[in-house]
């Protein structure tokens, strides 16, 4: 939790979100500019309480969520799976490069998060299904968002893509 450049060392800083993701980097590329590309599995959900800053980092201890003990039927994990297959064929129409990748397990909350992850563009959406402990909620949501999402590719003019 690094203050933005431009603050400075004693200024107020911005709430913190309650909720984030934890996970590992497992691959980094170095870009020209001083970015990098990297690409982080995500492990867990966790609720976050601000310390108190100590330059140049904010901290904050994490409690890590458990997703809610929820049974999600077969048939909505498989309209989740097709309404994702079908939405991201025609992304796929749009970016060639484009591949959904979709966890082998068949835990309904991996499948939501990896399609969401994925998918959904609206960062609100995005934080919601975040901040979401209960899988069979999330799976719903996201077929929700998908079904939005492809109506609106299909009123844009020419079939353009939404962002």
């Amino acid at each position: 939790l690094a203050p933005p450049a431009s603050a400075a060392p004693n200024a107020p800083h911005p709430p913190i979100a309650r909720i984030a993701g934890v996970g590992k980097v497992v691959e980094h590329e170095p870009l020209p500019d001083g970015r990098s590309n990297i690409l982080v599995v995500g492990h867990a959900r966790v609720l976050l309480d601000e310390l108190p800053f100590h330059p140049p980092y904010r901290r904050a201890h994490a409690t890590v969520l458990v997703d809610r003990p929820v049974s999600v039927p077969e048939h909505e994990k498989a309209a989740l799976v097709s309404a994702a297959a079908g939405f991201a064929s025609e992304v796929k129409k749009h970016d060639p490069t484009f591949t959904l990748r979709l966890p082998r397990q068949h835990d309904a909350g991996a499948l939501a998060d990896a399609c969401a992850h994925q998918l959904v563009i609206d960062p609100e959406v995005r934080m919601r299904l975040l901040e979401e402990t209960d899988p069979l909620v999330r799976v719903r949501v996201v077929v929700a968002e998908i079904a939005r999402q492809q109506g609106a590719l299909g009123r844009e003019p020419g079939g353009g893509v939404l962002n």
